[in-house]
């Protein structure tokens, strides 16, 4: 259940796009988190063998669980973008848990994700091992402006100064992780830095603006 929050009402943010321009992958597989950066070759191997389909992974994410004691280590396997552009990507992600040594099992996928260009920057320039660089999972049918101007809106509230702005208790310290549809007007955003603890914010659509009509902290 969302916790009720002081409605605040901000324009929607306007996001200046660059001229189309392919994003280009790293030269080696990123990997973010202990379970991802742990991963033996002969581990790595398996794991890519287990992916559907002949494209490979460009970024590999995986935590220890503190929640759950000796869970099975678990990965998320994000694809090259399907499309791309100089502020946006868009591709998607398998989920995979082990389930023996050097044995991998997809658990879920694929699903839809998205990443947008933080402040303007190229893709080119952004370090994917920072927490709010990483893409986050898309639920629901968004087109690219949208998301675009979703994003922005979220940071605007997250780095403004302004007290009736902090007063509605978004989390300052936690990068978009998943992006849900619940309505045509209505918008949910997970903040979150892990798979075990963070926030979901509620935004409702008004015209060209959007409204914080609630904030909800929560533990797997």
């Amino acid at each position: 259940m969302f916790q009720a929050v002081a409605a605040m009402t901000v324009a929607m943010v306007a996001v200046q796009t660059r001229p189309d321009a392919l994003f280009r992958l790293p030269r080696e597989t990123v990997r973010v988190g202990d379970v991802a950066r742990k991963l033996s070759d002969k581990e790595r191997t398996a794991l890519l063998r287990a992916i559907p389909g002949e494209a490979k992974p460009w970024l590999l994410y995986g935590e220890t669980s503190p929640v759950v004691a000796g869970d099975r280590p678990y990965i998320e396997a994000y694809l090259p973008p399907r499309t791309s552009t100089s502020t946006l990507i868009r591709g998607s992600t398998f989920a995979l848990r082990q389930t023996a040594p050097a044995t991998w099992v997809v658990v879920s996928g694929p699903h839809d994700d998205a990443q947008v260009a933080i402040n303007g920057l190229s893709f080119d320039k952004v370090q994917w091992r920072q927490i709010f660089n990483r893409p986050f999972r898309v639920v629901g049918a968004f087109d690219d402006t949208e998301l675009l101007s979703i994003a922005a809106f979220l940071r605007e509230v997250q780095t403004s100064k302004e007290l009736r702005i902090r007063l509605l208790g978004v989390r300052r310290d936690l990068p978009i992780r998943a992006m849900r549809r619940q309505s045509d007007e209505l918008v949910v955003i997970t903040l979150s830095l892990n798979d075990w603890s963070g926030q979901d914010v509620e935004l409702r659509r008004q015209g060209d603006t959007w409204t914080v009509v609630g904030a909800a902290h929560w533990v797997a």
